[in-house]
């Protein structure tokens, strides 16, 4: 009965409430701070790109990160191929892609819409749980993180997802049907390739909405999942949602991606979400910032009542944190012990896949 109450009250939420206030408002300036302190990237998506024209900037892009010679990330930080199978390429840490004590297989995907948005953003998170076999600075972050008794060692990587840095074209993929069949065989390429360890999946912002259909359609291919700073789909949020990136635009403040923005827009108003069902059975974590301004409250409390009704689905809205939580940004009050924090908390989400506790 008080699962039943639950769904109704959730339903509720997300049916009728919509933004209560203009993005004309103080929550502009506030928003527009979170796009731009990122820095901008190469290979940014260009209009009407090409096949041809892509598989040559793939080419150009993998050699210039194993040459260290790409802008965004550290040198010798992140090694590179191509995977023309899958029109696009993944990166991984310089010090191998599937280190021989793996626990864990773990696939980042990022953000949709900005010029950023391609698989270098997720550098951060694949070298703090992929790297292996290097020594680290005394007193670093990273050596604080392993020193924690439940680290657990991960094969991570990032791919360019649909319409995206030197990714798919978006054209060949215009619905969540085929963008979902796409991320199954990449998935299922992963698994096959490490069968014995379990798969999990960290999304960034409108990735979720991704992983949560092809969730849907192969419930059994994911082990885990690692859900960041993800909108909830419902039609009337996400035409708000988009008019304030829109409105960045317009304003100078973001580098906009058509081709991927129109995607990621596609996909979404496509999207639904049931209460009961979304992201499956399998362990699933929840993650959003509480200094994060794209998020708004509404989705936050779906987040919650998600939580306390369904006993696979963990959430934590994490203190002083914005849209991208493995970023410590002191501007929003984050600690350096806070963010080591919330490294801890991932690391731990991580360890409990492979202990049992």
């Amino acid at each position: 009965m008080k699962k039943l109450r639950n769904l109704l009250i959730l339903n509720l939420i997300a049916l009728s409430l919509t933004p209560s206030y203009s993005f004309a408002s103080q929550d502009k300036t506030k928003c527009s701070q979170s796009f731009t302190q990122e820095k901008p990237k190469l290979f940014g998506r260009e209009d009407n790109e090409s096949n041809d024209l892509l598989k040559e900037k793939r080419k150009e892009k993998v050699s210039l990160i194993n040459a260290s010679l790409y802008h965004p990330l550290k040198a010798d930080e992140m090694k590179a191929e191509v995977l023309e199978n899958f029109e696009t390429i993944r990166i991984f840490p310089a010090s191998g892609r599937i280190p021989k004590d793996a626990k864990i297989r773990l696939v980042a995907l990022h953000g949709n819409g900005a010029t950023y948005s391609q698989s270098d953003a997720m550098s951060k998170l694949i070298r703090l749980f992929g790297e292996s076999g290097k020594s680290y600075k005394s007193g670093s972050t990273s050596k604080k993180l392993r020193n924690h008794p439940r680290f657990t060692q991960v094969a991570a990587e990032a791919i360019d997802i649909i319409g995206h840095g030197v990714g798919p074209l978006a054209s060949k993929y215009n619905s969540l049907e085929k963008s979902a069949d796409y991320l199954i065989s990449y998935l299922r390429m992963v698994k096959n390739e490490t069968p014995h360890l379990p798969l999990v999946v960290f999304t960034r912002s409108g990735s979720g909405i991704l992983l949560a259909e092809a969730i849907k359609r192969a419930p059994n291919l994911v082990d885990a999942s690692i859900v960041m700073s993800s909108p909830v789909p419902r039609k009337q949020w996400v035409e708000y949602d988009f008019e304030k990136v829109f409105t960045l635009e317009r304003e100078g403040k973001l580098q906009v991606n058509k081709e991927g923005l129109d995607w990621a827009r596609n996909i979404m108003l496509e999207a639904n979400w049931n209460p009961l069902n979304v992201f499956g059975k399998n362990p699933t974590l929840i993650l959003t910032g509480s200094k994060d301004f794209e998020v708004e409250n509404y989705e936050r409390h779906y987040y919650d009542l998600l939580s306390r009704m369904r006993s696979n689905i963990e959430y934590r809205d994490l203190s002083h944190s914005g849209h991208d939580i493995l970023r410590q940004d002191k501007n929003l009050g984050m600690t350096n012990s806070m963010y080591l924090e919330n490294l801890k908390f991932l690391s731990d989400f991580l360890h409990s896949l492979t202990s049992g506790k």
